[in-house]
This record gives C-alpha cells, sequence and structure tokens, in this order.
C-alpha cells in the first residue's frame, strides 16, 4: 500500500472516528440542554407561582387584619371588597400551582397548605360573626389567634419553593456529569486519534479539544451552579459543530444564571423600597449576632414604625402611601451605616440591624434616623406630606436569648413608644423600667 493511499485511510478513519465521536457528543450535549430546559421549564415556574400565592395570602391576612380593627362602614366595605378580589386570585393562583405540583414532596406540601387555609376560613367565619354580633373585642382576639394558620401556609408554601429549588439543584448537577461523561469521550477520541500517528489527528485535537476543554473550565464548577462571567469567545478556526455547541452552551448558561440571580434578588429584597425583607433580615440577624458575641462585642436593633401611617392611605390614597414608604426608605438608607442592615418587615414598618453597636451609639443612630424622617417632605405629584416615626432599639447583653428575642425587645420598645405620644425614640431598658415602675 502506498503512502498516500495509508494516509487517505488514515485520514478517513480519523474523519470516521470523529464524525462518530461528534454525534456521541451533540447527543451527550443534548441531554445537557434537556436537563436545563428541564429546570426552566418544570421548576422554575413552581417557585415563582408559589411565590405569587405566599405574597397574595400575605396581602389578604394584612387586609383582615385591617378590618377588624375598622370602625367605619364605609371602610369596612372597601376592604371586603378588596379582600373579594385577593381572595378571587388565591383560588386562581392555587389552581395553576395545583397543576403544577407533580412530586409527592410538593403534593404533600399542598396539601398541607390547602389543609391549612381551611382552619384558616373556618377562623374567618368566627371573626365575622363575632363582627356580625358587635363583639369587636373578640374578633380582634380571633383573627390574632389565626396566626398559627397563616404561618403554617406560609411555611408549607415555602417548602413548595425550597423543594423545586432543590429539583432545580439536582437538575443542573445531573447536566454537569452529563456533560463530564462528555468531555470523557472526547479524551477517548483524542487518544485514539493520536494512536494513528496522523498529523491530522493533532490539528483535530486543537481544534476540537481545546475549545470543548476552555468552556469545560469555565462552565463545570464545583457546586453545580451556573459561572457569573461569559464563557469565553469562541476560538477561530474551531468546526461549524464545536461552534454550535459552545454558542449554544454558552447562552443556556447565560440564561440560567440570569434566571438564578433574578429569583435570589427577589426572595429576599421589597419589591416597593428596594430594602431587604424580613426573609433576608432573619437570614443576616442571627449570623452577626453570633460573630458579634463570639468577638465579645454589642449587637442592636431597631423597629421602626411610621406614626398615622393608615391615614395617609386613607386621605391620599395608597399611591402616595407607597411614595411616603418609598421616599422614607431612601431617607433611612441615606442615615444608617454601610454595614448595618436596614429592612422592611412590614407593611409601614422597618428594621435596622446594627452590628458592633451598643445601647448608646444605637440610641444617637436611631435618634438621627427619627429627625430625617421627620425633617424629610415627601412629594407625590403637587402633594407634600411630613411624616414622623416611633423607633424602639434593644441591645443583646450577649444572654442566653437568639436574634428573635432581640426583635421582641426591640418591638416592645416601640410600642412603648407609640403608646408614649409617638415620634420618639425607646430603648427596651428604659420600657423595661418603666413596665417595672
Amino acid at each position: 500500500m502506498r503512502l498516500y493511499h495509508m494516509i487517505l485511510v488514515l485520514a478517513a478513519l480519523i474523519v470516521s472516528l470523529n464524525m462518530a465521536f461528534q454525534a456521541l457528543w451533540l447527543h451527550q450535549f443534548s441531554q445537557v440542554r434537556d436537563s436545563m430546559r428541564e429546570f426552566g421549564g418544570n421548576y422554575l415556574p413552581s417557585v415563582r407561582k408559589a411565590g405569587d400565592l405566599t405574597r397574595l395570602v400575605t396581602e389578604f391576612r394584612n387586609l383582615e387584619l385591617r378590618y377588624v380593627l375598622a370602625v367605619h362602614e364605609r371602610e369596612l366595605a372597601g376592604l371586603a371588597r378588596q379582600m373579594g378580589r385577593i381572595a378571587a386570585r388565591i383560588i386562581t393562583a392555587e389552581e395553576h400551582l395545583d397543576g403544577l405540583c407533580q412530586t409527592p414532596e410538593e403534593r404533600r406540601d399542598f396539601q398541607g397548605y390547602l389543609a391549612a387555609k381551611a382552619s384558616y376560613v373556618a377562623g374567618n367565619r368566627a371573626v365575622l360573626e363575632a363582627m356580625l354580633d358587635g363583639r369587636a373585642v373578640e374578633a380582634a382576639a380571633l383573627a390574632r389567634g389565626k396566626a398559627a394558620d397563616y404561618a403554617l401556609m406560609i411555611s408549607r408554601l415555602e417548602g413548595i419553593e425550597r423543594v423545586n429549588m432543590e429539583l432545580g439543584v439536582e437538575a443542573n448537577r445531573e447536566a454537569g456529569d452529563r456533560f463530564g461523561r462528555m468531555l470523557g469521550s472526547m479524551a477517548l477520541a483524542g487518544l485514539a486519534t493520536s494512536l494513528l500517528g496522523a498529523g491530522a489527528a493533532v490539528l483535530a485535537a486543537r481544534r476540537i479539544g481545546q475549545p470543548i476543554a476552555r468552556l469545560a473550565r469555565h462552565m463545570v464548577l464545583s457546586d453545580g451552579s451556573p459561572p457569573e462571567d461569559p464563557p469565553p469567545p469562541v476560538p477561530s478556526g474551531v468546526s461549524s459543530e464545536v461552534r454550535v455547541l459552545y454558542e449554544a452552551f454558552g447562552d443556556l448558561s447565560a440564561k440560567l444564571s440570569a434566571s438564578m440571580q433574578r429569583l435570589e434578588a427577589l426572595a429576599v429584597t421589597d419589591q416597593l423600597t428596594g430594602l431587604p425583607n424580613r426573609r433576608k433580615l432573619l437570614e443576616e440577624g442571627p449570623l452577626a449576632l453570633a460573630i458579634c458575641r463570639r468577638g465579645g462585642h454589642p449587637c442592636s436593633v431597631a423597629m421602626l414604625d411610621l406614626d398615622h401611617f393608615k391615614a395617609v392611605n386613607d386621605t391620599h390614597g395608597h399611591d402616595a402611601g407607597d411614595a411616603v414608604l418609598s421616599q422614607t426608605a431612601a431617607v433611612l438608607r441615606s442615615v444608617v451605616r454601610d454595614s448595618d442592615v436596614l429592612a422592611r418587615v412590614g407593611g409601614e414598618e422597618f428594621a435596622l440591624l446594627a452590628p458592633n453597636s451598643g445601647r448608646e451609639e444605637t440610641l444617637h443612630l436611631a435618634e438621627r434616623l427619627r429627625r430625617a424622617v421627620e425633617e424629610h417632605v415627601v412629594t407625590h405629584g403637587p402633594l407634600s406630606l411630613r411624616v414622623t416615626v416611633s423607633i424602639g432599639t434593644a441591645t443583646d447583653h450577649h444572654g442566653a436569648g437568639g436574634f428573635d428575642a432581640l426583635l421582641r425587645q426591640a418591638d416592645q420598645a416601640l410600642y412603648r413608644a407609640k403608646e408614649s405620644g409617638r415620634n420618639r425614640v425607646v430603648s427596651s431598658e428604659d420600657a423595661s423600667s418603666e413596665g417595672t415602675a
């Protein structure tokens, strides 16, 4: 056999091997892509819908509490209409979420949510009967007593979110495993072609193996999460199949990374003010408290509540109320330190986590916040408003209680500030001494 015939045979063999392995790579890549699409098509909708339902249930709960506290018939009628609309949206969201729940864990959490809701609705009837009989105090007590059912409902919905996020991570891990197997087959192709001793095999390895290796180093992470940086540019001189694989994989990775980042941000951010929400505060608080205790440093919290905020909504409308909340949040954010965590934890209620801050320092900071809010003029179209804020503070004294206990102390101090005239700062130590006296 002549040399050029041997070269032709070797070239044909190399081409055949490459074609076979490229077909295998594309098949394995399609499996990776299917895993990512499964995450985007099966798990993200459940996470979003459970989050929507959580927000609707919370909004209904807030309206219900306002309804119990309302005294005017016009206000009661308005709240009742709002509650009816929210209830209809809740039913629609439940129907959608029911269709998305497929795993036993999801079905269990969803059934648990429905059971808690049934108990909650039964409590609603008792509240309504008390209201119709003129037993307002009893109605308020019954409404507060439904907090456990409300908390269980939220917990079950969060369980659905958590299960789907875990399934999404598993799908991403499976994609990484499949991609790893694809890399193994690529290595085998390189070894087979190199044994043929042809320079074409070396060239093919450089034009195919190296770009894929670069992409693999960028994409395959130890924790199974998508990379934050964009993939490196496609090298020149690569085959069209590799270019398609490279660009498609980079596009899928970018979309998945963006979706994950949006979900993470939405989960811990208040959409109106842009501040961290209660969930973020409850994540950061215990960690900051533990660090301060280990270092022998103080740690304080403050609870802030806008005074007479309901009157703003009732008089000027909810758009004006939203303007008050967003502008007040901006004023508070301009005063706090970079190391502090300012969060919106309720309708008109904010919380401040101040690590390494003692009692006097926290009181001074709280007074600055109070004055800043008092001096700021809220503008909304032609409307100009001034609002005030009541603040309760509490400082950890390295006791046995956790972060929740510290928040409760600050909340009690806030209650004392409201009770003693509003637009003032009260520390938990002052509130305790007054209660003792």
